[in-house]
C-alpha cells in the first residue's frame, strides 16, 4: 500500500510535468516534502523545505507565478511533450561539455559563448530530424515481449499458487511499517523545522 501511494504521486508528478500543469506538480512537491524529511534523503527535504517557504511565503504573487513557470519547458511545442527545465539544462551542460572537448576549446571561447551555447536545442535537433527526413527515424509500432527467463516464471508460478500477494484469514504482518509521509510529519513536528528556522 506505501508503495502504490508513491508510485501515484510519481504517476501524477510525471503525468501533469508533460502536460505542462505546474500547479500540479508543485502540490505534489509539497507532499514529497513530507516524504523526503522521513526517508534518508534529508537535502531533498531540505531543498523543498527552502523552496516552499521561499515561494509560499517570500515571494510576491507575480514572482511566485513566474518562478513556476520557468519549472516545466516544451521545447517541441508539441502538446505532452513538456520536460522539468532542470532535466533539460542538465542534457545541454553535458552535450556542451561533448562539444568542449571534441573542439578543444574553452567555454570562454567567443565561439562556444556567443554561437554553439546559444544555439544547443538547434544543434540537438538536426541529427533527429536529419534522419526523420531521410526516413530513418526509430519506428515504435510494436511492444518488446517481455522477459521470460524461466527461474522468474517459476517463481511467479509459486506466488500465485500459494497467493502470496493476496490478503489471507490468518496471515499477518509482526510489525507495521510506518511510512516515510508519516514519519516525516513527525520528524518535522520534533523539531527539525525549529532547527531549520534557527539555521536559516
Amino acid at each position: 500500500i506505501i508503495f502504490m501511494h508513491d508510485a501515484i504521486l510519481s504517476r501524477e508528478c510525471a503525468n501533469a510535468a508533460a502536460s505542462g500543469d505546474v500547479g500540479r506538480v508543485w502540490e505534489v512537491m509539497k507532499v514529497w516534502l513530507f516524504t523526503f524529511a522521513g526517508s534518508t534523503h534529508s537535502k531533498y527535504a531540505t531543498y523543498l523545505l527552502e523552496t516552499i517557504t521561499s515561494l509560499e511565503l517570500e515571494s510576491s504573487k507575480p514572482l511566485r507565478d513566474a518562478l513556476l513557470r520557468t519549472m516545466l519547458v516544451n521545447l517541441s511545442g508539441r502538446p505532452g511533450a513538456f520536460s522539468p527545465c532542470d532535466i533539460i539544462q542538465e542534457y545541454f551542460n553535458r552535450l556542451l561539455e561533448f562539444i568542449v572537448e571534441r573542439k578543444g576549446k574553452e567555454f570562454d571561447h567567443t565561439f562556444i559563448q556567443h554561437i554553439i551555447s546559444r544555439n544547443l536545442h538547434c544543434m540537438s535537433r538536426i541529427k533527429l530530424d536529419t534522419r526523420n527526413n531521410v526516413g530513418l527515424a526509430r519506428h515504435a509500432g510494436n511492444h518488446s515481449e517481455p522477459h521470460s527467463r524461466p527461474e522468474i516464471r517459476t517463481l511467479l508460478k509459486l506466488y500465485m499458487h500459494h497467493e502470496l500477494h493476496s490478503r489471507r484469514i490468518g496471515r499477518y504482518v509482526e510489525e507495521r511499517d510506518t511510512d516515510d509521509f508519516t514519519r516525516g510529519q513527525a520528524k518535522l513536528r520534533s523539531g527539525k523545522i525549529t532547527k531549520w528556522i534557527k539555521e536559516s
